[in-house]
């Protein structure tokens, strides 16, 4: 479970104010467009009010607009809700941006002022997608071969640069970007290289205590923990973040229990440990925003209340302070104790099955689907839960999003699995995704005998639920 946490927690904030009045002008023309607006997301500032800008597209698929650039940064082109390419602004720029919605990312085209770095952008991500930043291959490898090769991807990521350098290197306007790109490079391969010794250790199925003896350390030298200035990198960011989540993985080593460990246990722990690592007060209000907020927004914030209160005693930031108190405000009607908002759907017999049926019992909910993978994986587990507890005085639900009864129909069919199993129409907007901020499935869901909420993130079938419900059932 340890293993599969590092892999989850993974996303981009910011905790520097840097903000000038400016504006830049986007204009083009989407060759067989087929949504209406295009939205560009500051990769920058991230945690501002005016993170995403829409702009409309018009019949023929011309647009334009003048979008707030408060400062040269990087954004985030999304076209018909999909990430196509990252565009670099700047105050003043008069950018035409021409793309084919049917070639998407291959056919962006850049011209006018503003141009001449994205079109590096460009040349930059054909070579960086020639060889991924996070590829396995590099994870097989013994240590000292690993770090010849990521020093040789460095120097392939980092070619584009050199050659955008030796053109406009002396040129003053491009200082800062230059300045952004070799900090992205850099910590691309820091990234690389802090990632390595976990995922070795869990890929060659070593013991992670003797692939960290057997990996050069010193090579963590080379990293600076405490920029504030390069917040601005969202690289950099990322490579923090990682930083935080593989030193935490470290210092467990040895201890007992750890494989069993919840995802908020260790994000509980994560967050105790950034005054550890990082020294830096603007990096740790940073950090203990984006743990919190990466947590908290597909998982709700019971368990995080200690770390919310000292959050709130700690950070003066209006942007952080904003961002939270909007995560805890959106989980708030959801915490323990409340009451758990009814829903209803219609079981295989088509007969309809709400949520408050079942009040006297304790109810273990899984919100599921028959694409979703790891919700598979969880069925055996649930169903030696359902057997273990047959005739007790809790009920198993199975709730499906599936986009189409009919294969969740088929699938109970050939299956016929136990428990009480109901069909939710609406896909992600379904009733009970909407009541209980499901946005990424398995979601378990604990209600006690009187209806209230337990927890709307509970343990799954192959984690420690089996033991809470001991308990629950035990109290009576």
């Amino acid at each position: 479970m340890r293993k599969t946490i590092l892999l989850l927690i993974g996303t981009v904030f910011l905790n520097v104010q840097l903000w000038s009045i400016g504006s830049a002008v986007v204009k083009g023309k989407v060759e067989n467009a087929t949504a209406k607006e295009i939205t560009f997301q500051s990769y920058g500032l991230p945690f501002t009010s005016k993170n995403l800008q829409k702009v409309a597209v018009n019949e023929d698929g011309t647009y334009e607009a003048k979008l707030d650039v408060p400062i040269e940064s990087y954004y985030i082109l999304w076209y018909n809700k999909r990430k196509t390419t990252i565009v670099y602004l700047s105050p003043k720029d008069d950018l035409t941006i021409n793309f084919d919605a049917r070639n998407l990312p291959r056919s962006f085209s850049f011209d006018g002022k503003g141009s001449i770095i994205n079109n590096y952008l460009l040349e930059k991500y054909q070579v960086e997608n020639n060889r991924e930043v996070y590829d396995n291959t590099y994870f097989s490898m013994p240590s000292e071969e690993f770090l010849k090769s990521s020093k040789d991807y460095r120097t392939l990521i980092k070619t584009p640069l050199e050659k955008f350098k030796a053109t406009h290197g002396k040129d003053k306007k491009f200082k800062r970007f230059i300045e952004l790109e070799e900090t992205d490079v850099f910590y691309k391969w820091a990234t690389l290289v802090t990632r390595y010794a976990p995922n070795y250790a869990h890929g060659a199925k070593k013991d992670a205590k003797v692939v960290w003896e057997n990996f050069d350390q010193s090579v963590f030298k080379q990293f600076d923990l405490g920029n504030e200035k390069m917040l601005f990198s969202k690289t950099y960011r990322d490579f923090l973040n990682h930083y935080l989540i593989v030193f935490t993985d470290k210092s467990l080593i040895g201890q007992t229990g750890i494989e069993s460990m919840t995802r908020l246990l260790f994000t509980q722990m994560m967050y105790e440990n950034i005054p550890t690592f990082f020294k830096n007060e603007t990096i740790q209000n940073y950090m203990r925003t984006r743990v919190i907020y990466e947590y908290a927004f597909g998982n709700g914030i019971n368990g995080m209340e200690d770390a919310i209160s000292d959050f709130k005693q700690t950070v003066r930031h209006p942007d952080y302070n904003r961002i939270v108190n909007l995560i805890t405000d959106k989980w708030q009607h959801l915490g323990t104790g409340q009451s758990a908002p009814d829903f209803e759907g219609v079981n295989p017999e088509g007969k309809t099955v709400k949520l408050s049926d079942f009040k006297g019992k304790i109810v273990y909910i899984d919100v599921w689907a028959t694409w979703c993978g790891p919700c598979r994986k969880q069925i055996p587990y649930l169903e030696k839960l359902e057997e273990k507890y047959h005739g007790q005085a809790v009920e198993f639900m199975s709730v499906s999003i599936d986009r189409s009864q009919v294969k969740w129909e088929k699938w109970m069919a050939e299956k016929s699995p136990k428990g009480t199993q109901i069909f939710m129409p609406g896909g992600w907007g379904a009733d009970i995704c909407k009541k209980y901020n499901i946005t990424g499935i398995p979601r378990f869901i604990l209600i006690d005998k009187e209806g209230k909420i337990i927890n709307v993130s509970a343990d799954r079938p192959s984690g420690g639920i089996d033991g809470i419900l001991s308990k629950l059932l035990a109290k009576g």
